[in-house]
């Protein structure tokens, strides 16, 4: 009977003393409920009746005026709660509207009543509030402070154990304390190795949030000890494509490519792969290989575009690929690629006096020992040797250069009858 009270009563709390225009906070009532959190709370059946009277008497007010008067009717019964955890509720609800109404530190009052009131759920779901609207201000430090006196002051289930250490280290970091907030955050590996991948979420957050502040060191190593220490959770599409954008900040440019190719090949349906194309291409377009850009960002626009987003991509695109034809050309990239490949088949070749110059080396010292090698019954001399060996690797590099000539031709060929497809 008790647990069912206490879930009836919790449904109406949430159903109806925190109708202000806003909802419950969905992160703050999973960081405190488990299983058994509901029917933890100490509700009363006089809880339970006032709950009724009060739900039915906000339900009276147009919906208009009810964060105003809610609020009024709600503090006009605060003290008929018998309960602690229902008053926790109420101030709680209080807070909520308060902030609707524009008085954030009215709010925060009340949210820090209802912490110290509650020693369970309640009083958790309130201390989360408050760090939220600290996070709100920026005020840091005192989100750490409210993260620190839960972590000191209350008994908490692993999990919870986990998430309040998680959000002090998330506001330390934004506080300029990210060692200390990695520290804290992945030492809870070995307190808590069930919790690997709530642990992993922490450290990104705490990472990401430095390479927003141009910390690309530390963005880079909070990631990669991710991906040594939660295999699982660094194994998602978003994960990786975080990772990638880790690696550009911290310039490991081949690092990013891979983890981005890995996107788009595992999860060729994921909603970031356009976005990682367009980041290819662009990391190809700096590097100054134009054709490999070109057939990134062709890739990109053959793909249907499903949102704006993707529109706004398509778009960047194009307007990259006009550019690098404006700039280049594909066709004037293919000739600069062949000429250089004709280049290379000319210097195989000997250089005038070739014979001379390789008789002055041996005469010179520079191969010191000339030997006789003996060949199916006839001796030959060593730099007899070296020039027939010269002929065979020229052959060999003339025929790799045109191998590569053709690769070339085909691969324009390839890009310009898909750039008409794109166009058509």
């Amino acid at each position: 009977m008790a647990d069912a009270r206490g879930r009836l009563v919790w449904q109406r709390l949430v159903g109806c003393l925190l109708v202000a225009g806003v909802t419950a906070c969905p992160k703050a009532i999973h960081a405190v409920q488990e299983d058994h959190a509901v029917a933890s709370a100490s509700y009363t059946e006089a809880d339970e009746r006032l709950v009724a009277e009060l739900e039915a008497e906000i339900e009276r007010i147009p919906p208009e005026e009810r964060t105003q008067k809610g609020f009024e009717i709600i503090q006009a019964h605060l003290h008929e709660a018998e309960s602690d955890d229902l008053r926790g509720m109420m101030l709680i609800s209080l807070a909520v509207r308060s902030k609707a109404m524009g008085q954030p530190e009215q709010s925060k009052g009340f949210l820090a009543q209802a912490m110290e009131l509650c020693s369970g759920d309640t009083g958790l779901s309130a201390a989360w509030r408050l760090m939220d609207l600290y996070r709100e201000e920026y005020n840091y430090a005192a989100a750490a402070e409210t993260a620190m006196y839960v972590l000191n002051e209350r008994e908490l289930s692993p999990e919870q154990d986990v998430r309040f250490t998680g959000e002090l280290g998330v506001n330390l970091a934004a506080d300029d304390k990210s060692d200390e907030a990695l520290a804290l955050v992945h030492g809870l590996l070995d307190k808590y190795p069930g919790h690997a991948d709530l642990i992993a979420e922490y450290s990104e957050t705490v990472a990401i949030n430095q390479g927003m502040r141009g910390n690309a060191t530390i963005y880079y190593a909070g990631m990669k000890w991710i991906e040594d220490h939660a295999p699982a959770y660094a194994a998602s599409p978003r994960f990786l494509g975080n990772f990638a954008h880790a690696c550009r900040e911290d310039e490991r440019v081949e690092e990013a490519k891979q983890l981005y190719l890995r996107v788009i090949h595992e999860f060729p349906e994921h909603n970031r792969v356009p976005e990682f194309l367009l980041e290819l291409g662009n990391i190809h377009k700096e590097a100054g290989d134009l054709l490999g850009a070109y057939s990134f960002y062709m890739s990109l626009l053959e793909r249907e575009p499903r949102n704006d987003k993707e529109k706004t991509l398509h778009q960047i695109a194009k307007n990259n690929l006009i550019s690098i034809e404006r700039d280049l050309g594909v066709e004037d990239a293919l000739s600069e690629m062949a000429r250089r490949s004709m280049a290379s088949l000319e210097d195989v070749k000997a250089p005038d006096g070739g014979e001379a110059a390789e008789t002055s080396e041996l005469q010179a010292g520079v191969i010191e020992h000339p030997t006789n090698m003996v060949t199916s019954g006839k001796t030959v001399d060593a730099a007899e040797q070296r020039k027939n060996e010269g002929g065979s690797a020229s052959h060999s590099v003339m025929i790799l250069c045109a191998g590569v000539v053709v690769v070339a031709l085909a691969t324009a060929v390839a890009l310009m009858w898909r750039r008409k497809r794109v166009n058509a």
